[in-house]
Order: C-alpha cells, then structure tokens, then sequence
C-alpha cells in the first residue's frame, strides 16, 4: 500500500519500508530490526543456507555412523551369538538321552568348583568357571559346530560365558535362562559331589 516496488529503488542499496514508517529506508546490511506500520522488519542479513546447512549435517552423520560401524567391526565383535534355553526344554534334552553322545550336546557348569560340589544338574558334562572359559575352552572337546548348553547359578555369569564361547567361534551356544535357579523352582533333581 505506501511501498514502492524493488524496481523504482533510488538506490540498489536501499530497502524500502511502508509510507508511514518513520525510518523510511534503511540501508542493507544495517543490523537490527526497523519499526513499521505493519510490524518489524528484520534489516539483518543473511548468508546461512540451511538447506545446504541440513545436507552437510546428514553427510557429516552418515561419515560418522560408518567410521563406528567399521570400528566396532574391526574390535572383533562376532556375529554370533548365544541362545536361550528354558530348563523345560533342558530336562527334555536330558530325559531323552542322558549320557553325553546321546543328548547332541554338551552341558557345562560355569560357576566356582565349590558351588558346583554343592550341587549341579544331572547330566552335567564338566565344570570350568565363567573367568577361566576363554583359557580353557578347549577342555570341552566340542568342535565349533557343536552344541553347548552353559549355566551357573542364576543366569548372569552363563550368559557371559555364552557369549565369550559364540566370540571364539562356536556356532550354537545355548544359555539356561534362570540357571541353577530356575532348575531347583521348578522341582528338578540335583546331584552332588563332583563330577
């Protein structure tokens, strides 16, 4: 309405306000925003693009993502895991065949030698503590194919080693969820002494 168009500016460098604003022109680049009958203009420029700001900011992420995707690759997570197993589905495993050749599997107890002399699962193939299964895994005899059930007392140190053995390679790793724990609530027999 009291603005002329950019076209009849008297000067390339002038910014054109509405009629009744007291700072009718204010010269580009002026910082700071100008009072008008309409509002506030901001006189301040800008050179930020943020499209472009966006873009780089995704490349810059993605770069990122795939240098700790290569590192974590390189510390040699494996990509094999263990498995879970209920102590049902082991007391069927073991009510079907008992002995080791039978069952298809090998079953360790993880926990110390005084709590495995206290009591362990029947069928219970050997006993080699969580904190010394990366040194003495060989002591199983399992080639990598094998499958191998671990426990311990309540699960947690099982899992760790379940884990350590899927990172040295074994293919089919089996921890008892609940362990020793599980086994005595739900009722099953225990051996004692050692095996």
């Amino acid at each position: 309405m009291g603005t002329r168009p950019l076209h009849l500016l008297h000067s390339p460098e002038e910014v054109l306000l509405p009629r009744r604003s007291p700072l009718r022109r204010v010269r580009r680049g002026q910082r700071g925003l100008t009072r008008s009958s309409c509002g506030f203009y901001d006189t301040r420029e800008s050179h930020f693009d943020w499209r472009r700001s966006t873009m780089t900011l995704r490349i810059v992420v993605a770069i990122v993502g795939l240098l700790l995707l290569s590192a974590i690759s390189i510390d040699g997570v494996s990509a094999h895991h263990s498995y879970l197993l209920t102590v049902q589905q082991l007391r069927a495993g073991l009510t079907k065949a008992p002995s080791m050749p039978q069952k298809g599997f090998i079953l360790v107890d993880v926990r110390s030698a005084e709590e495995h002399a206290r009591g362990f699962i029947p069928g219970t193939d050997l006993n080699i503590d969580f904190k010394e299964i990366h040194a003495r895994h060989r002591e199983i005899g399992a080639q990598l194919e094998d499958h191998l059930v671990v426990y311990c007392q309540s699960g947690h140190r099982s899992n760790i080693a379940a884990e350590t053995l899927a990172d040295l390679g074994y293919r089919h790793v089996y921890n008892v969820t609940g362990s020793m724990n599980a086994w005595l609530a739900a009722g099953y027999p225990v051996e004692s002494g050692r095996n």
